[in-house]
């Protein structure tokens, strides 16, 4: 299920991964109960709901983040959020497998559109359309794509997949439209026998319940997630000791009661865990941090920092660098990252340099920047007199 600007857009996966029944509806996203009514009508019962929000509903951001597990780095994005987005209140969000680029939509209407899909089967799936994309790319044999996709009113989405992950993901006005740098649209030829339309929901229709750290989630959600599943495998194990035709009905009726208890319970006491919560995120970040800090370097950074000091521009500005024993990493913004790169392979000492992340455009007091990430080799060069 995919949720666009202003349409559902809903593809059956049933059993043996087999394409069932396709539908397409208006969706308000103040009001998502029509087009649960709609959906419903056209698919008939399904046993579970894997939803995908588009582009329209989502803000995009650059991150930088240490190689973490994903509920980690999800976890220290929602922290920091304040910092990557613009959402005045906490919202939900998601990383990307690199830990490169978040998203980020209002907590309140996912958990509006989640309640409301919850209707018709429970929500086992919340993710962003990029990853649903990426994923059904996979799934036809393609690992390299430049797409252009649905975004908000007066504006297109581009993606960029590199080697079956997300290398980049930007919303760009159509006033702006040579930023599209020649994406086009997803073609038929490459969806196979997967309508285009519905190409991203059936990517979100093949994601793992169980691989949460893909999602898109307010920690309301995630503690909400993480209860069914525990639940869902005490079902399972219960099915297994109770099987027969008499105990069915009965069965039923205490599971749908024990389900509301569990989310009564659950509801009372998310406010008394929200510090305890927040405290355990706290030390999990500290001691990610003393574990970098704590692993010995191995070479004699000053000559380093002093070189990029005289070859970076005058308006780049370097966030972090980073040496793996190999070569260096660097992060930063500046005006042009082409310039940089090329300020830098002028230099014999940086060797091999090259672009090692995604580059987004953003505005900084009034002026167009750009976030880099390059990598380079170290040779110290002997100077003579």
């Amino acid at each position: 299920m995919e949720l666009t600007a202003d349409r559902a857009i809903a593809i059956v996966r049933e059993r043996g991964g087999r394409m069932g029944v396709t539908a397409e509806v208006p969706f308000d996203p103040a009001s998502p109960d029509d087009a649960v009514a709609q959906l419903r009508a056209a698919c008939g019962g399904v046993s579970a709901v894997h939803l995908t929000v588009g582009l329209a509903h989502l803000e995009i951001a650059p991150v930088s983040l240490p190689s973490v597990p994903r509920p980690t780095a999800r976890a220290i994005v929602a922290t920091n959020a304040d910092r990557y987005f613009l959402a005045q209140d906490t919202p939900a969000v998601a990383v990307d497998a690199h830990g490169t680029v978040g998203f980020a939509t209002a907590a309140d209407a996912l958990a509006r559109w989640v309640r409301a899909f919850e209707r018709w089967a429970p929500v086992r799936v919340i993710e962003v359309a990029p990853e649903s994309t990426v994923r059904a790319l996979t799934s036809v044999g393609t690992r390299n794509a430049h797409l252009r996709m649905q975004a908000g009113p007066a504006e297109d989405g581009v993606l960029d997949v590199a080697d079956g992950r997300i290398a980049r993901v930007r919303r760009v006005p159509l006033a702006r439209v040579g930023e599209l740098n020649g994406a086009q649209p997803l073609a038929a030829s490459l969806t196979r026998d997967i309508p285009t339309t519905a190409f991203s929901a059936w990517g979100a229709a093949a994601a793992d319940p169980a691989d949460d750290g893909a999602m898109l989630l307010s920690p309301a959600l995630a503690r909400r997630l993480a209860a069914r599943r525990q639940w869902r495998g005490l079902q399972a194990a219960l099915a297994m000791l109770l099987a027969g035709g008499a105990l069915a009905w009965s069965l039923a009726q205490w599971r749908s009661r024990t389900a509301e208890a569990l989310d009564a319970r659950i509801a009372t006491l998310t406010p008394q865990a929200a510090e305890p919560l927040a405290a355990r995120d706290r030390l999990t970040r500290a001691a990610s941090e003393r574990a970098v800090l704590a692993k010995p370097v191995g070479i004699d950074a000053l000559p380093v920092l002093a070189a990029l000091s005289a070859r970076l521009p005058i308006d780049a500005v370097l966030q972090r660098a980073q040496f793996d024993g190999q070569q260096w990493q660097i992060t930063g913004t500046t005006r042009s990252t082409d310039g940089v790169v090329r300020r830098l392979a002028e230099d014999a000492r940086f060797g091999e340099v090259r672009i090692a992340g995604p580059t987004t455009r953003f505005r900084d007091g009034g002026v167009t920047v750009e976030s880099f990430t390059l990598a380079f080799t170290w040779r110290s060069v002997e100077r003579t007199p």
